[in-house]
């Protein structure tokens, strides 16, 4: 009987646990992160401080949901001017597996770059976005759900705030 409550108490424990992030950045720093080979971008955290009025970054991956060798993989160029939104989808039914960004003490935001990769003899479809996964000044933490791709972000800057809300495109994959 005491095991058994020992092992309820644990398995509660773990349920309860707070999801910690793993930061890449610092504030005011770079961020400039890319998947192992074979991998895709699958979660995306953040954290804001107000008096940095910047951003911290946690980017994890995982394998594709169908078998095949990522190919034809690039960076883009950066995607937006501070202070204007972020409208990005990988082309030609690819899907994210890094982002880049850097932040501006002047503006107060971040302009970003992504790296976008394919699978040869396979289409993105079913796509669609999360709704916003933050409010300003607000931790997050997104997971695409399984099965699914992350192609792409739209984020919003906020001059009141010196803070955005990120959505997140995410797409099935199948055979063409």
């Amino acid at each position: 009987m005491a095991s058994t409550a020992f092992l309820l108490l644990v398995v509660l424990a773990m349920f309860f646990a707070p999801v910690y992030a793993s930061w890449l950045n610092n504030y005011d720093k770079d961020v400039k992160f890319s998947c192992p080979s074979g991998q895709v971008l699958s979660y995306v955290a953040s954290t804001h401080h107000n008096s940095y009025e910047d951003r911290r970054f946690d980017l994890r991956c995982r394998s594709p949901p169908v078998s095949g060798t990522l190919k034809q993989c690039f960076w883009t160029q950066y995607v937006n001017a501070f202070d204007e939104p972020v409208v990005y989808q990988c082309p030609h039914d690819g899907f994210l597996a890094g982002m880049r960004s850097y932040h501006s003490n002047d503006y107060e935001d971040r302009r970003y770059s992504f790296y976008c990769c394919r699978l040869p003899g396979y289409v993105t479809y079913e796509c669609s976005y999360t709704g916003f996964v933050n409010q300003k000044d607000q931790t997050f933490y997104y997971s695409a759900p399984n099965g699914r791709v992350l192609k792409g972000m739209v984020s919003f800057h906020d001059d009141k705030t010196e803070d955005r809300s990120f959505q997140f495109d995410t797409c099935l994959i199948k055979k063409k």
